[in-house]
């Protein structure tokens, strides 16, 4: 709302904290990483991509299998657990999104 320096009051400036950019940050050579670090590095890379594709396909599985579970009298499943299971695997991925 001020045009000019000089029209600002002076404790506009004085209560603003200073922002200077971040220092560039300087590239690593891989060899400078600790030994093994890049091997857990991908291995936690699919560790995440074969946990997100795994959800990806059962998320909404229990749908459709939830009937025929009930129905199949070998299974001896009741509506009940059926319940625990929809809850069951939301709090699973809520708790694994907090170790990830």
């Amino acid at each position: 709302a001020y045009d000019t320096p000089a029209a600002r009051p002076a404790n506009v400036v004085r209560h603003l904290p200073t922002l200077q950019p971040p220092a560039a940050l300087q590239s690593f050579d891989p060899d400078d990483y600790p030994a093994g670090f890049m091997s857990r590095r991908l291995l936690c890379f699919l560790g995440i991509v074969v946990g997100y594709t795994g959800l990806y396909f059962t998320r909404g599985s229990l749908t459709y299998t939830a009937p025929v579970m009930l129905a199949d009298p070998l299974l001896n499943i009741s509506i009940t657990d059926i319940g625990a299971m929809t809850s069951a695997f939301p709090l699973a991925y809520g708790l694994s999104k907090c170790v990830a």
